[in-house]
Order: C-alpha cells, then structure tokens, then sequence
C-alpha cells in the first residue's frame, strides 16, 4: 500500500497557518539547543513540498523559517519525466542562506539525468549528502543484484563528481 511519512508537530492550529506553527516550531527547537550549544550549525531537513506552491504543503516555507537557521538543507531526487523540476525545486530553497542537498539519491531518474543535476546545482547549493546503505562499492559489485547494482552507480558517480563538486 505504499510508504507515508506523516508528522504532526501541532495538534491544534488553533488561528495560526501552518507557516506560523513551522517558524515557531523552529524558533523553539533552535533556542532550546542554543542553551547547551552556541557553537553547531541548526538546520531541519525539507522536502520540496515545504514550497509555497498549490497543494501539498508542510508548512515549512523556506523564507518563513530561514531566519531561525544557519542553512537550508532539502531532500531531492529528480524524476525522469520532469527533468527540470529538481532544479527549479533546489531554486526554490535559495532563500539567502547556505543550501545544502542533504538526502539525494537516483530513485527516480538514471544516472545521467541525475549527474546533471548535480552539475546544475552548483549553482545554488554548498553541499551535497547521499544515501549510503553501509556496503563498499567492492560488496556492492561481489552482491551481484539489481538493488547492488544501483547503489554501486550512485557511488561511483558520487566519488567521481566528488573533486569537481568542491568549491
């Protein structure tokens, strides 16, 4: 029946937008975590659904939150049958701040499509985070599966990118 991440970080919205209770939620967290360390940089993980845009919504909105953060980080995984959408998601997240890529993998897309929009997001994001199962490309190829066999081409393209995606 498919997989559902659903988290509620308020029960009652009472008046408030969602907005409202993201930013408060995130002021809290961020000032509680300030008492016992100055010294870490505060993030939440969003998703591209925290844009503004018609529909599904978290609540989220990058510019209602960035103030109460040291950086943006967002997970995306480009889709095969809309090549350009990743980017104009990551775009979405440049809200002043460092963007880190902090969850990405090639579910929805080959490798090429993928390698692509790693290049392009150069232009906006500081940082890159994949996946990573716990297996050494070395088990992935000895594994032999199909599962293996995708992990060990997102492996190979990350170590391959990895001197060009440094700044």
């Amino acid at each position: 029946a498919g997989k559902h991440f659903v988290q509620f970080i308020a029960l009652e919205l009472g008046e408030r937008e969602r907005p409202a209770v993201a930013r408060e939620w995130v002021r809290h967290l961020a000032a509680a975590i300030r008492r016992h360390d100055r010294r870490h940089m505060i993030t939440v993980g969003l998703v591209p659904w925290s844009l503004d845009r018609p529909g599904l919504s978290s609540g989220f909105v990058p510019e209602r939150i960035a103030d109460e953060l040291d950086f943006i980080s967002v997970h995306i995984y480009p889709e095969r049958e809309r090549p350009d959408q990743a980017m104009e998601t990551l775009r979405g997240f440049a809200v002043g701040k460092p963007v880190l890529v902090e969850e990405m993998f090639p579910l929805k897309c080959g490798l090429p499509q993928f390698e692509r929009f790693l290049d392009e997001s150069r232009q906006v994001a500081s940082g890159w985070i994949g996946f990573y199962w716990g297996k050494t490309p070395e088990e992935c190829r000895a594994a032999a599966t199909i599962r293996d066999a995708i992990v060990l081409g997102w492996l190979d393209l990350f170590q391959k990118k990895a001197d060009t995606m440094k700044r």
